[in-house]
């Protein structure tokens, strides 16, 4: 059961982390691409 639980857990902490970055990115968009 672990094995298939591991792949789920892996999605749920990405999103998490995305869900985190997202406003970050949003208030700084010279840091995410504006460095030319």
């Amino acid at each position: 059961m672990g094995k298939n639980v591991e792949p789920a857990w892996d999605l749920l902490i990405r999103s998490k982390r995305v869900v985190r970055a997202l406003p970050v990115l949003e208030r700084t968009p010279a840091a995410f691409g504006g460095r030319e």
